[in-house]
């Protein structure tokens, strides 16, 4: 969005976000009045390939209570780098394994970036390349122009300790007394770290970017299911609402349904009919439809007929079939195409987060919930696109059921992860604590009695 703060504290357009500001959202007993964000991607850059980069952003308020990344930090390959943001964007100390290799004279810029600020004027390179040349110049011979210096800095490629060794070990065009000192070193010399953390530095700006990247991707890849979907109506005036992704409460519902081709509608029908017994389509009257369920045993039902539960159900199957890359007429909504919206052309959500899916439902229906999303999960990474449900839910029916997906081998204990909100007695605060499946699919230290209230 176009906030002048990291994360958007309140969204007056959509009413997605409401936390009112920074401080309302600390924790009340909080003795340092700062909230971090911290995450792990794997980053498109060829080097140091299939490494983990982990970023931390605190964020403060300032005098006039904006808020501001104050603190920013990258690793990856025990190799770290930290910023210090001052309020009014200028860079403060510039710090490299916890030693400060910069200061001042170089400024962010953190409109419409979210909490990986954009680092501007600060040359990162040239800083890295000059530090590199003087390192260099330890292992070679006094006389060693500036361009072979530079030339063997420039060809030494960050990496493990062991890709760092092998680099400058066949540096092209290097000087003899290099090669003949380099030759003699281990990955485990202090040398070799001390060329291994600036080569870091130097491709520090470059990753920085790729962070964003990743984070915009992922931001623009999240769909968002609310806690509670439109109730069902009997006719459906036909409007233009957008058609391209299933809103949060699921009022474009019909017109979604509406919209879809004879193949892509029958192939939505037989994804509900393979999870929930029930086929769904839509009848067009005049200016307005009607959605229809069709049961086992019998066709034509409208869907205000049916209990509360299926106008509930219904947008939640809709965006994970949506996600799924199920189109067998293979068109592409509109919603992989705008760039606003999109990651690529072609590809799909990465994370679906749905509150309160059962909203209504019978328990086996919720059970069945759990059927689909462990289908959806398997649908997108079959297709190479690999997508995370983020399911906020007191269902037991559904627990349970994941449970006895992970018996039947359909999910693995890894797959799986159950955050409890746990409430401290006696304390004003809430601690979220993993919990996992065994090969069983047994819940490891569930609190007992947790459904009974």
């Amino acid at each position: 969005t176009n906030s002048r703060s990291p994360l958007l504290w309140f969204d007056q357009d959509q009413g997605l976000v409401d936390f009112n500001s920074f401080n309302n959202t600390l924790l009340r007993a909080a003795k340092d009045p700062w909230i971090e964000v911290s995450g792990t991607c794997l980053l498109e850059r060829p080097t140091p390939a299939g490494q983990p980069f982990h970023f931390t952003s605190r964020i403060v308020a300032g005098a006039d209570e904006r808020s501001f990344v104050q603190r920013f930090t990258v690793s990856v390959l025990d190799d770290t780098v930290e910023f210090e943001v001052a309020a009014d964007a200028n860079l403060g100390a510039i710090r490299l394994n916890e030693r400060e290799v910069a200061q001042g004279d170089r400024r962010t810029s953190q409109h419409r970036v979210g909490i990986i600020p954009r680092i501007e004027g600060a040359d990162f390179a040239a800083l890295a390349e000059q530090l590199l040349i003087e390192k260099v110049w330890e292992q070679v011979h006094g006389s060693t122009s500036d361009d072979k210096l530079r030339l063997i800095a420039k060809d030494i490629e960050y990496g493990s300790a062991r890709h760092v060794l092998e680099t400058m070990q066949s540096v092209h065009g290097g000087a003899k007394k290099w090669r003949d000192n380099i030759g003699s070193l281990s990955e485990d010399s202090k040398y070799v770290h001390e060329i291994k953390e600036l080569t870091f530095l130097r491709e520090i700006g470059g990753y920085i970017a790729e962070l964003a990247n990743a984070m915009t991707r992922f931001a623009r890849g999240t769909r968002y299911l609310g806690p509670f979907r439109r109730p069902p109506e009997r006719f459906y005036r036909k409007s233009e609402l957008a058609v391209d992704e299933i809103d949060r409460d699921g009022s474009n519902l019909a017109m979604f349904l509406d919209s879809l081709t004879a193949s892509d509608s029958a192939a939505f029908s037989a994804w509900v009919r393979e999870h929930f017994d029930f086929g769904i389509r839509t009848e067009r009257r005049d200016a307005h439809v009607a959605l229809m369920i069709d049961s086992p045993t019998a066709s034509g039902f409208n869907l205000i007929d049916m209990g509360f539960g299926m106008s509930q159900l219904l947008p939640v199957i809709a965006q994970c079939w949506l996600s799924s890359g199920q189109l067998p007429s293979g068109k592409q909504l509109s919603l992989f195409r705008d760039t606003n919206r999109s990651i690529l052309p072609g590809t799909a959500p990465m994370l679906i987060a749905v509150e309160q899916p059962e909203l209504h439902l019978h328990p086996q229906h919720q059970a069945q919930l759990a059927d689909m999303f462990c289908s959806t999960a398997r649908a997108t990474s079959a297709i190479g696109q690999p997508l995370s449900l983020c399911i906020e839910t007191h269902s037991e029916a559904m627990i349970y059921r994941f449970g006895e997906l992970v018996e039947e081998g359909k999910l693995r204990p890894e797959d799986i992860t159950i955050l409890f909100f746990e409430k401290q007695a006696g304390r004003d605060e809430t601690t979220v604590r993993p919990i996992k499946f065994d090969d069983e699919g047994v819940l490891q230290d569930w609190p007992i009695g947790f459904f009974r209230g």
